[in-house]
């Protein structure tokens, strides 16, 4: 119920999550990295999501595993 909380650290981590997301599938589906670069990237951006989640974690305890950029199938996760 508090608005701070609420605004400034729900809303911006799941913010950070879905550009995180974002960045994933992107490199993903991405034709013109070398190998290297793009594992580098992925590893980096995996990591970026693992650490906002432990934020979350230690902060809420169970929070929606949030892995793709689909907002209809995002609106619908439970807590897990």
């Amino acid at each position: 119920s508090n608005s701070f909380i609420k605004t400034n650290l729900w809303y911006n981590a799941y913010s950070l999550v879905y550009q995180t997301n974002a960045c994933i599938e992107g490199l993903n589906a991405s034709k013109g990295l070398s190998s290297a670069t793009k594992n580098q990237l992925l590893g980096e951006s995996h990591f970026i999501r693992a650490l906002i989640y432990f934020n979350l974690i230690n902060l809420f305890g169970d929070v929606p595993l949030v892995l793709k950029t689909d907002y209809v199938t995002n609106a619908t996760l439970a807590r897990s």
